[in-house]
């Protein structure tokens, strides 16, 4: 088991022959064993196309927790998604029911690269390759995305438009508009 999605369809199957696992509490530990065992920046964890690390910030949107910066990106809830779910809907199997509805809901997004700008190999700007731009078919609906030379990506800022999302990209890497490459 190396994926997220790998612990989630694990937990999943042993939770439908064990319903004493159908609790938010039980998974909740595993997950952190899981995360001890698999040392990674919990928030930029990539599973799939759609960084793990949004999770929370879609859980806390969807929740109502979240608020939008002037720069037009969304805040992250202080604590985790755990947190939203358990307060909302406590920490045992109605908490568990939710957390599979929001599990459920979050894998069906479709995301599409809209913009990508590429940096000169003579930059030095933190050994960063370019700087993407994704937009989901889910509202609010758009991430930015730093890929390094190594060919690590992170998860960079949830944003509510394609517009507010290049206006935060040109204030922190200075790229204009026109410098995208849209794709």
């Amino acid at each position: 088991m190396n994926t997220i999605r790998d612990f989630f369809i694990d937990y999943l199957a042993r939770a439908e022959a064990n319903s004493e696992l159908r609790n938010l509490r039980v998974v909740r530990a595993e997950w952190e064993a899981f995360l001890k065992t698999h040392p990674t920046d919990r928030g930029h964890m990539q599973d799939g196309p759609i960084p793990f690390g949004m999770f929370s910030y879609w859980v806390a949107i969807q929740a109502g927790e979240s608020n939008k910066r002037p720069d037009g990106r969304w805040t992250r809830n202080e604590a985790s998604f755990w947190r939203i779910i358990e307060e909302k809907l406590g920490n045992d199997q109605a908490g568990f029911e939710a957390l599979i509805d929001l599990l459920d809901g979050y894998s069906t997004i479709s995301i599409c690269l809209k913009y990508r700008f590429r940096f000169s190999a003579a930059d030095s700007r933190e050994d960063i390759e370019s700087v993407e731009a994704w937009e989901m078919d889910a509202r609010p609906g758009c991430f930015l995305t730093i890929v390094f030379r190594s060919g690590r990506q992170q998860f960079q800022g949830f944003y509510s438009s394609l517009s507010e999302l290049l206006l935060a990209a040109d204030t922190r890497f200075k790229i204009e508009e026109h410098q995208w490459e849209k794709l």
